[in-house]
């Protein structure tokens, strides 16, 4: 784990090194990829599998996948939808040319799933997985939750959000992260349901510009700042909030069906 802390470390520095100079910005990615071949290679060294970080055929992952993908894809025009009904956006329809709107929703699954599917290799695979073998799964789900939030500030620095934003964007990004790792746990230890929900999340926000022009214009503390909106603002904090509470509630309802020794994964969707 000092080896993977180190590695962290690094490339929390070249975020920041590119949050400070936006010549820089290069190092953005390069940070991203560097934390992500290094995980991968620690992890080979410790003589484990690469189907144990997650990415594996699991007996429902498929169902996973789509309730995932579901789930994700419902809150970003649920959170529109409260900010409409409650005066802090106006937004409306307007769709662009196909051949534009078609290549911008292909970019967009491109990139969001590249980057949904490596942030979910090494914080919900790499870093969970091996402090959940290490330490106590408590431990690993606040400990992934903490890192993953933390590789967000330097872009919300660098983005011009008060201490106040960046302090409530830390908090929910540190509950998201909670909700993500619940969801290894609920998803037979595979990264599929995680990573489904955080791809359906950024994706459908990403498209929303090919499809509304909306214009966010409420108090910041409420709505966030423009840049990380809902996230930076306590819209945001509610929402993943209430995340960890249900994730939360359906670990224990899945505990207390069975007393055997299985994953709460099997347990949600055990047969009669």
């Amino acid at each position: 784990m000092i080896k993977g802390t180190a590695l962290y470390l690094f490339s929390l520095t070249l975020l920041f090194l590119s949050a400070w100079q936006t010549i820089l910005v290069w190092l953005t990615p390069l940070a991203l990829a560097v934390l992500l071949v290094g995980s991968l290679i620690l992890w080979r060294k410790e003589g484990k599998p690469f189907q144990k970080l997650g990415f594996r055929r699991s007996a429902h992952w498929g169902r996973f996948f789509g309730i995932g993908l579901l789930i994700g894809g419902i809150i970003p025009i649920f959170i529109l939808f409260v900010l409409w009904a409650g005066g802090w956006a106006n937004v409306s329809f307007e769709v662009g040319a196909v051949q534009v709107v078609l290549s911008g929703v292909i970019l967009a699954v491109i990139r969001t799933a590249l980057i949904a599917g490596s942030e979910e290799l090494i914080f919900r695979g790499f870093f969970y997985q091996t402090m959940n073998l290490k330490r106590r799964f408590t431990i690993a789900v606040i400990g992934s939750a903490i890192l993953w939030a933390l590789t967000h500030l330097p872009d919300m620095y660098a983005s011009g959000l008060s201490a106040l934003s960046m302090f409530i964007g830390m908090a929910t990004f540190m509950l998201w992260g909670v909700v993500l790792a619940l969801c290894v746990r609920i998803g037979e230890n595979s990264l599929w349901l995680p990573f489904s929900l955080h791809f359906g999340y950024n994706f459908v926000f990403s498209i929303f510009s090919y499809f509304l022009v909306s214009t966010v214009d409420g108090p910041e503390w409420i709505t966030g700042h423009p840049a990380w909106s809902p996230e930076s603002g306590i819209l945001g904090l509610a929402l993943w909030l209430f995340g960890v509470i249900i994730v939360g509630v359906l670990m224990i309802k899945a505990k207390d069906k069975s007393p055997n020794e299985q994953t709460i994964g099997s347990k949600l969707y055990q047969h009669p």
